[in-house]
């Protein structure tokens, strides 16, 4: 699995915490955002560290923003080059079935792809 699959599933596993499911659901989710902590925490410190470097500090603040255009793309990509590392971690995935009745945006869904087996018990293949 890509790092950049840990770090956004992460961010939609944020959404996810926030509903209300059955136990067992529930149970695989907390499992999920346990096993994701590590990496996504690590990642998120590079980022932060990254924008510090290409960044510049805002007068009478601590908030670092890149404002140039070249060393906003130096960001990209070492930031970008980073996400493309391959991360081994060990987990159980979701089922659509088990998120059925939930909303949720098509981009959150999107970064927890890989944390979601597409085919269920009860879902039709397209033949």
């Amino acid at each position: 699995m890509k790092l950049k699959e840990v770090y956004y599933g992460r961010l939609a596993l944020n959404e996810l915490e926030k509903q209300d499911f059955p136990i067992t659901t529930a149970f695989k989710i907390s499992k999920l955002i346990s096993v994701t902590e590590t990496d996504y925490a690590l990642t998120e410190k590079a980022r932060t560290e990254l924008v510090e470097k290409y960044g510049e500090k805002k007068e009478d603040s601590d908030v670092c923003e890149i404002v140039d255009n070249s060393k906003a793309n130096l960001f990209v990509k070492e930031f970008m080059g980073l996400l493309e590392k391959d991360v081994d971690i060990n987990f159980e995935k979701l089922t659509l079935k088990e998120l059925e009745g939930i909303k949720i945006k098509p981009i959150s869904l999107k970064y927890l792809s890989g944390f979601i087996e597409e085919k269920g018990d009860d879902q039709c293949q397209d033949q």
